[in-house]
């Protein structure tokens, strides 16, 4: 049996949509989420590359009548198609040929996700209603966790109708938290990735959102007349910091890094990109220039973003980083570094990021906090402290600067020194930062990921990971598999050789940590020690793998358009319902606190 949605809204809410009828525009999806008029980035890198590569959509999207899916059993029942006929059999596989079809002419991660949803509603069919009482640990955690989501929603609708002030700031200071989803999406089909929620779950969250919409809207028009916002400002603080922040972490990865472009330009056109984001070797340079495009005031982001987009993948661009006249094995013996020097890749970030651009600056400019990762040392034991730099603890220093030392991969790059910015007499000059010349090495020895530290630093809880480090995402896709195939079969139990695999490899792994820290390498201890995974973790395809002649070679136009298109679908595929409820009160607490303080400077 499928899932009734006896309230049509219910649905529309689901798929984001205002209407059944707006489905048939076939523009619906392709604009920027705030501005209609607006086309999303997503829209305009995909039509780039099938343009270069001569490629034409094989099928057009076919008209769906949605409506049919707010109870699709009266619907079959209307048609005469009972239960195991094959008739109906037929009827649901060409309705599932048809949106198949759909999503594969979709441009952006909405059209995707609208698809897919329509998708999970037609497995419904086969696998067992989401609620039920069966004793098993997930399916009660689901039923107990909808009936929490009742409570609530009447609680707060209870309060608004009475417009009880007291009641409802009590109620959103005390029972909003962000709620750790991924206990609910055991139920894995084989098309599913990791995040993909019961349709039920999803509906009563979208109830319960729509109701903290409502609470938030209702408080800020209440204190705004009675001229008590900054009251409401303070309560909205307490909230967020009761909520924690999210932040965005980019792994190095050598020229494969400029594959997180897709997911920032996912999350910009979806405005749900995080105020703090990490970058960490390749990763700093696309979390810097990202960042330092957003912050530049002659136009708005949007134009900003579009100019940024529209010269890295220019036909003619060579994107310098490495000095390919001044490489080798001859390099490596006598220097200790296959690319003698840095300057190729300097020159490339000052050109982007200006010569005297800091950490201050970016945050002055745009709010956004940027932490690029480095290791502090330059011998080969890497023993020495990592650090993660930031507007908060290093103001001054030069974006370049710190970049390229978080791209110092030993045996590639030599050690580079850190610069921050002196102001005498308005005339700017660098010094170095580290009071004893100290260098600084690539940030992913120590800290690929700086989970930790971000959450000390910025009440970080929840984190966005791109991970495409080449020794990494492929065990991390074998990880997932496995993990994904236990969900599937019960957590392991009856499958026996499934359990021995996991446990085989914990061993070996546990293992290898274990010998490398007593024969003291510590620097490769390190690398297994580390947290390679965020809240979501976005990883590129296996197909990568095949462009590791790319790896270490200057990206051209095309190679770069080619990462960020690949970063725009893998974005779609693992986000799942992350962005749609794991984010929703963070960003919409957010906004009230925009609107509060854009109030407090017009009426200043």
């Amino acid at each position: 049996m499928f899932v009734t949605f006896h309230n049509p809204q219910d649905l529309l809410d689901l798929l984001h949509i205002d209407s059944f009828e707006s489905v048939n525009d076939p523009d619906l999806f392709e604009y920027s989420t705030d501005n209609k008029n607006t086309p999303s980035f997503q829209v305009f890198l995909i039509d780039e590359y099938n343009r270069r590569h001569d490629l034409k959509p094989q099928d057009k999207a076919v008209p769906i009548d949605v409506s049919i899916f707010t109870d699709l059993n009266k619907h079959l029942a209307s048609l005469g198609y009972p239960e195991r006929s094959l008739h109906r059999k037929n009827y649901l596989k060409s309705l599932r040929s048809n949106i198949v079809t759909n999503l594969k002419t979709v441009k952006t991660y909405r059209g995707y996700y609208y698809y897919k949803t329509l998708l999970q509603i037609l497995d419904m069919d086969q696998s067992k209603s989401a609620i039920t009482y069966e004793m098993n640990e997930s399916y009660l955690s689901e039923f107990f966790f909808a009936k929490d989501l009742d409570t609530m929603i009447h609680q707060f609708q209870e309060a608004l109708s009475n417009q009880d002030v007291p009641r409802l700031e009590y109620l959103i200071l005390n029972h909003w938290q962000r709620y750790k989803l991924k206990q609910f999406s055991n139920r894995l089909t084989k098309n599913d990735q990791f995040f993909n929620l019961p349709i039920e779950i999803k509906v009563k969250l979208n109830q319960f959102n729509k109701t903290c919409s409502a609470t938030l809207e209702f408080l800020y028009e209440y204190h705004r007349g009675k001229h008590s916002l900054q009251k409401y400002k303070t309560l909205l603080l307490r909230v967020k910091k009761k909520l924690g922040n999210t932040a965005i972490t980019l792994s190095g990865g050598g020229t494969f890094a400029l594959f997180h472009i897709g997911i920032l330009v996912n999350l910009f056109d979806l405005n749900k990109l995080p105020k703090f984001v990490s970058g960490c070797s390749g990763g700093a340079i696309v979390a810097a220039i990202f960042a330092k495009y957003l912050a530049t005031c002659d136009e708005t982001p949007y134009n900003n973003i579009k100019t940024l987009l529209s010269t890295i993948i220019k036909h003619d661009l060579k994107f310098d980083i490495f000095d390919q006249n001044e490489s080798g094995i001859l390099n490596l013996l006598l220097n200790h570094s296959y690319f003698k020097d840095t300057r190729p890749l300097q020159n490339t970030l000052i050109g982007f990021l200006g010569e005297y651009t800091t950490f201050g600056d970016i945050f002055e400019r745009s709010g956004m906090v940027l932490n690029i990762s480095v290791s502090g040392g330059n011998t080969a034991s890497f023993t020495a402290k990592e650090f993660l730099l930031n507007y908060n603890n290093s103001p001054n220093v030069l974006l370049w600067s710190s970049v390229t030392s978080s791209c110092s991969l030993p045996a590639i790059f030599p050690p580079h020194m850190i610069y921050s910015r002196t102001v005498l007499n308005n005339v700017s000059s660098l010094k170095v930062w580290s009071g004893n010349n100290q260098k600084f090495l690539d940030g992913s020895m120590l800290q690929d990921l700086p989970i930790k530290k971000l959450s000390e630093m910025f009440n970080i809880d929840n984190v966005i990971a791109s991970q495409v480090n080449p020794h990494i995402f492929p065990v991390l896709h074998i990880q997932n598999f496995l993990n994904k195939k236990r969900l599937q079969r019960g957590n392991g139990k009856g499958n026996t050789l499934l359990r021995w695999i996991l446990y085989s490899l914990e061993y070996i792994y546990t293992e290898i940590t274990h010998w490398l820290a007593v024969l003291r390498f510590t620097a490769v201890a390190n690398i297994f020690k580390q947290n390679y995974y965020g809240d979501m973790t976005v990883l590129p395809s296996w197909s990568l793998l095949l462009k590791m002649n790319k790896l270490l070679t200057n990206p051209t136009g095309d190679f770069i358009l080619y990462l960020i298109i690949m970063g725009i679908k893998q974005f779609w595929e693992y986000s799942g319902d992350y962005l749609e409820y794991q984010l929703f009160l963070e960003f919409e607490v957010n906004s009230y606190l925009d609107k509060i303080e854009k109030e407090e400077d017009d009426s200043a």
